[in-house]
């Protein structure tokens, strides 16, 4: 359940006693502050090992198991703190960001496994977003 005002949602979630085998269930609350989009880091493109490597049949971008480097380019991009990381099944794996300007980030990863990741870039406190929501 949420409720929205304004720049920020608070979300309430509760578990029923039966899913977690006691007489009393379990409740969570967080308020989420939400950016408008135009102060908001905004990432263009990805490229990977130095080339563009968006597969658009597999909706994704595409990468070699071992060392791997992400550039972000777009816009807003610096901050006090960047970072960059690929979640693969619950596990977060955070890469070493080694060039930050307002329009770039790089980011390597070492020994990367083969796998699907979810790729994060967290700008302070605000996630950024791809313009293009085709990707």
């Amino acid at each position: 359940m949420g409720r929205v005002s304004g720049t920020s949602i608070s979300v309430i979630v509760s578990q029923l006693p039966s899913e977690n085998n006691s007489a009393v269930p379990l409740t969570a609350s967080s308020t989420l502050t939400i950016t408008p989009s135009a102060s908001a880091p905004i990432f263009t493109a990805v490229t990977v090992n130095g080339a563009n490597s968006y597969d658009s049949i597999k909706t994704a971008y595409t990468a070699t198991a071992g060392n791997v480097v992400l550039v972000f380019t777009g816009s807003r991009l610096t901050g006090t703190t960047v970072v960059v990381t690929l979640e693969h099944m619950g596990y977060k794996i955070t890469g070493t960001v080694s060039a930050l300007t307002d329009t770039s980030v790089t980011a390597t990863f070492n020994n990367l496994a083969a796998g699907v990741y979810s790729i994060n870039l967290l700008i302070d406190t605000k996630y950024a977003w791809i313009s293009d929501t085709n990707k």
